[in-house]
């Protein structure tokens, strides 16, 4: 049975997940979502787990890009264009891995300075961990009044599974140079001096993200700001009042944040879509990335692989 037909048998049977990367071409369009008139403001997307892995795809069907692929094409596609004004970008994340957050951030910050244009950033549901890492790279950060913010922390989870292993008989032998080299291996616990190794880590990079915050957000309290390195998450409203965000609204005051911040009295929300996403919505996401699904089973290799792989994550 060929790939494509083998994915459908399997989500009409409702027995299965399949997250499909359709429309990754690299051909790109631009598309209006609001407004007019000749200034542009460029909405890039943020959504989903932020890594550098490409979207896992049935066999014979291709591999979509990896989240900062995707926000460098669109920068670099905004940098050829002297009508962008302003850029705009929706965030939707609960994170990811520590390197990946940071690229994204720097490719913003680049654009920023590049391009001398003003960045405003809006959170859609979550602005959580990496996401909002991201959004310290806006001159102006907005969250719409459902959204959670925050989670800002780092933390790495190994998975330890010698004593599932004992009981079914199973022993690994590694050979090895340096104490610690395998530290992060699934087949056996840390021990003292790996678990001070780990925690040297994750302190390191707690601090870049509350350096970069009190940057970024240089109004927030030293009080107010203990507070939120607690790694909790907040309501939108709670946010502004800790000096995250600087307003609770929609997407269209966002926009039109960009444009006075542009100095345009008018102007259009673009966006550049790949392959079959959608066209002139906001809302929707740049390109279908795992866009069907049914039934409880995930079949992604990819969800197995992270299980046993330790991460450093924002």
């Amino acid at each position: 049975m060929r790939p494509l037909a083998l994915a459908l048998a399997l989500l009409l049977s409702a027995c299965a997940v399949i997250r499909l990367p359709l429309g990754t071409s690299e051909a790109h369009r631009e598309v209006s979502l609001l407004g007019e008139g000749t200034g542009k403001v460029l909405l890039v997307e943020v959504s989903g787990t932020l890594s550098f892995r490409s979207p896992w795809s049935p066999p014979g069907l291709g591999r979509g890009e990896s989240l900062p692929a995707r926000v460098r094409a669109d920068l670099d596609w905004g940098r050829k264009d002297p009508q962008v004004k302003a850029l705009l970008v929706k965030i939707d994340s609960s994170g990811g891995t520590v390197a990946a957050s940071d690229v994204v951030l720097h490719e913003i910050l680049s654009f920023r300075e590049e391009k001398g244009v003003p960045v405003v950033a809006v959170i859609l549901e979550r602005g959580l961990s990496g996401g909002y890492y991201v959004a310290l790279g806006a001159d102006e950060i907005l969250a719409l009044p459902a959204a959670l913010v925050g989670s800002v922390g780092v933390f790495v989870a190994k998975l330890d599974a010698s004593i599932l292993l004992e009981r079914w008989g199973v022993r690994s032998e590694i050979t090895k140079a340096g104490a610690q080299k395998d530290l992060l291996s699934p087949l056996r616990p840390l021990g003292p001096e790996e678990q001070e190794t780990l925690r040297e880590i994750v302190d390191a990079f707690q601090d870049r993200f509350v350096e970069a915050l009190r940057a970024a957000r240089p109004g927030v309290r030293d009080a107010d700001l203990e507070v939120i390195a607690t790694g909790a998450p907040f309501t939108a409203q709670r946010a502004q009042e800790l000096g995250m965000i600087d307003r609770v609204g929609y997407l269209d005051d966002a926009f039109r944040a960009a444009l006075e911040r542009a100095g345009l009295e008018d102007g259009r929300l673009v966006a550049y879509r790949r392959g079959s996403a959608a066209r002139g919505n906001p809302y929707a996401l740049g390109t279908l990335l795992g866009g069907i699904e049914a039934g409880p089973i995930l079949l992604d290799p990819s969800a197995v692989e992270e299980l046993f792989q330790a991460e450093l994550r924002y």
